[in-house]
């Protein structure tokens, strides 16, 4: 996809706002993320993650792009089903610094529900609910 103009308003334009890089066959290429607001979670991706947002003209999906090889879109879904249960999927994302990634997480509203710890001596990690309630994590390698 060709890169254009950033777009700070997030208002539709025809070419994202970013580069994307497709990734090999069979590795994870995009995820949705359920939300009860859009423009909070939005916030919250872009506060965190610095991740990188774009509505197609005529779309209500809004897309955003994570500055690797991984897009995905945030989805409305009805207050009702919001669930807090820990089952299922956990999305980590790959960060410099857990403990200051937590900060930003807890700074943009969301809640840090394990602190730092380490796997194996290999990965630090942590985890933590967005504005949204759903359950993520961040990892750094150490290897």
């Amino acid at each position: 996809m060709a890169e254009s103009t950033s777009n700070p308003s997030n208002q539709s334009t025809t070419t994202p706002p970013f580069q994307y890089k497709k990734p090999a066959t069979n590795c994870v290429c995009f995820i949705t993320i359920p939300v009860t607001n859009h423009s909070r979670a939005q916030r919250f991706y872009a506060s965190v993650f610095d991740w990188k947002f774009w509505t197609a003209p005529g779309s209500d999906a809004t897309i955003f792009h994570t500055g690797g090889e991984l897009m995905g879109r945030l989805f409305v879904r009805e207050e009702s089903e919001v669930t807090t249960s820990a089952a299922g999927v956990t999305l980590y994302v790959l960060v410099d610094d857990v403990d200051k990634s937590l900060r930003k997480v807890f700074e943009a509203g969301g809640s840090v529900e394990k602190e730092k710890f380490t796997e194996g001596g290999h990965t630090e990690m942590g985890l933590f609910r967005d504005t949204e309630g759903n359950l993520g994590g961040v990892l750094k390698w150490l290897m």
